[in-house]
Formats: C-alpha cells, structure tokens, sequence
C-alpha cells in the first residue's frame, strides 16, 4: 500500500560512482525511470508521476571509493517537510 496516500513527495538523490555524470543522463536512463517505477509507483506513492513524486537536489559524489561499488541513496519528504 502507499505510505503517502494524500501528499506528493519530494525525492533528493546521491548518486555515487567512479566518475561525474550530466544529470539529464543520470535521470533520461532507463536504470533511472525503472528504480523510480520499482520504488515509488503503487509503493511509497500511488502513481511515480510528476503530481507524486517532486525532484529535489540530485547530488553525485564520485572518485575511486565508489568506482566498483556504485549506489544510489534516495531520500523522501512528504510535499512541506
């Protein structure tokens, strides 16, 4: 069932990997609007729509610590947190 049943959310990311990315790639990719189907859609939110879920700040941390262990940290608010 979803946890945010009235309210919208708002999503911030970290994405941590080897090496910067442009953003439009990190959210345009097919990895990314599967993650999002899988988590939000029926889930934390009724719908992984743009009237449910609100893109915050999408942060990258890179460099070697990340290179072979890649991973995406989202965080979530309900919409006036």
């Amino acid at each position: 069932r979803p946890m945010a049943k009235s309210l919208p959310v708002t999503v911030y990311a970290t994405v941590r990997r080897g090496r910067i990315m442009d953003e439009s790639n990190i959210v345009h990719s097919t990895t990314w609007a599967a993650m999002v189907d899988g988590i939000f859609k029926d889930r934390v939110t009724p719908d992984d729509g743009p009237q449910w879920v609100r893109w915050g700040e999408i942060k990258q941390e890179t460099g070697r610590k990340w290179a072979r262990r890649p991973e995406v940290v989202l965080e979530v608010h309900e919409a006036g947190e």
